[in-house]
């Protein structure tokens, strides 16, 4: 009996990841972010943009690029980050209308503290850690309705884990 009830949930997880995946993905939206203003611990929110480009090496591996910027001018000097982001993203749950992703990148940030002075930019190691939930809207377009992050930035000798969650389209080509 037991063996019959495994076999089953074996199966049918293994029919649930069957969908196939697209060659490539574009991924455009907007971006909210909860970061660290400065050295004294005090957080922040900030918007702006992210941007992503995806190959999938097979239906579970697929190795992404990826590009924001957040924007916080609730300071008496306004505050630029812009992230440069790469490595894979694994697939957990691929059906007809639904996709969960998770994904681990590494790269750069760079970050103005005066995005109005030319040469006022700080540049240090950046990685993230997080997934993504989209919803299929056609063969060639869905909507990631949230893709959660814990982005880690050390400047110096100033370690900081940010949070950013950002949502938008997900445009899929190539078969």
């Amino acid at each position: 009996m037991r063996f019959t009830f495994f076999s089953a949930l074996l199966l049918s997880t293994s029919l649930l990841a069957q969908e196939t995946a697209s060659r490539f993905e574009a991924y455009g939206g907007y971006s909210f972010g909860y970061q660290k203003r400065d050295r004294l611990s005090i957080y922040g929110t900030n918007n702006g943009w992210i941007g992503a480009f995806k190959v999938n090496l097979n239906q579970r591996i697929g190795v992404v690029g990826e590009a924001g910027g957040q924007f916080d001018f609730g300071r008496t000097e306004p505050r630029r980050t812009q992230t440069y982001l790469f490595g894979p993203e694994f697939n957990a749950v691929r059906t007809r209308h639904l996709t969960v992703n998770f994904r681990a990148t590494a790269g750069s940030i760079r970050e103005d503290n005066n995005p109005f002075r030319f040469g006022d930019s700080t540049y240090a190691f950046a990685s993230s850690l997080g997934g993504n939930v989209d919803i299929r809207l056609s063969d060639h377009l869905a909507w990631r309705v949230i893709q959660p992050e814990v982005v880690f930035t050390k400047f110096g000798s100033r370690y900081e884990p940010n949070l950013r969650a950002s949502t938008g389209l997900v445009f899929h080509f190539g078969r």
